[in-house]
């Protein structure tokens, strides 16, 4: 074999074994990147109530990581308007929601789009934009309805109508807003799972104002009830005491102030 030859063919090699090490050393880093994305995704929710302006520091750690990745830049500006909302700091968790929503027609994933049009929806309700709230929550429903698995949708569905409920019940509709948190609630109750069991609790309480609101105190008793039950399935203090209140108001209004603070077996 000429000199050549085996120049040629050590190159060959070279190059090769140079190629082979390229991929591993990417293959690291990508390894890398996720572990440590997996693990900044696990401190941001186990900070996001206990310490939020911590958990907004680890969301912006994801966002320099995301690199040119869509998707990761989406749910990290989604991730950083959690924080904010924790804050109660409800602007500013809408501008870092609309920096995910603006990068929305870049993805392909239909639940991300999905999951940024609701939470814009409820940010939108929370500073009473009523009119973006309903732009929002229509985009999100568009989203569900075209999305082909549908049992994942579910949850994002009831969130949807009982938002659009609230936003009824503020407008001083109770019929309307009756409607809406009974196609969340029906929506809710497909899921099978105890994470939902507080949004249902939180629907039947604000029907029970309804009820009041029209005067249909045995209605709204009924559902102070139900609202109260759902709470106390998995033991969620603060809204057990929202139930009880609505029940106390209700034996208030109909005169029966010694009887205010019971509930019914």
């Amino acid at each position: 074999m000429s000199k050549v030859n085996n120049n040629r063919i050590f190159f060959e090699v070279i190059k090769t074994i140079v190629f082979i090490l390229f991929i591993f050393s990417i293959t690291e880093v990508v390894g890398q990147n996720k572990s440590r994305k997996d693990m900044l995704k696990n401190l941001f929710l186990d900070e996001l109530y206990k310490n939020p302006d911590k958990a907004i520091t680890t969301a912006n750690e994801l966002l320099k990581i995301s690199n040119d990745g869509i998707d990761d830049k989406i749910k990290a500006y989604k991730l950083i308007s959690d924080g904010y909302s924790a804050k109660r700091d409800y602007q500013k968790a809408l501008d870092y929601l609309m920096k995910s929503n603006d990068l929305l027609y870049l993805s392909k994933n239909k639940l991300l789009k999905i999951s940024v049009s609701t939470r814009a929806g409820i940010l939108y309700h929370q500073l009473k934009i009523y009119d973006k709230a309903i732009q929002s929550l229509d985009q999100a429903e568009q989203y569900i309805l075209e999305y082909p698995k549908k049992d994942s949708t579910y949850s994002y569905l009831g969130r949807n109508y009982i938002v659009r409920g609230f936003i009824y019940k503020e407008k001083l509709n109770p019929d309307i807003a009756i409607e809406f948190f009974d196609k969340g609630i029906v929506e809710l109750t497909k899921v099978y799972a105890n994470s939902e069991k507080p949004g249902i609790s939180i629907a039947k309480y604000n029907k029970g104002n309804c009820y009041i609101l029209l005067f249909e105190y045995d209605k709204a008793i009924d559902n102070f009830q139900e609202s109260f039950d759902y709470a106390d399935s998995v033991n969620a203090k603060s809204l057990k005491a929202f139930a009880l209140k609505g029940l106390a108001k209700v034996k208030y209004i109909q005169g029966n102030y010694n009887r205010s603070e019971e509930r019914r077996v």
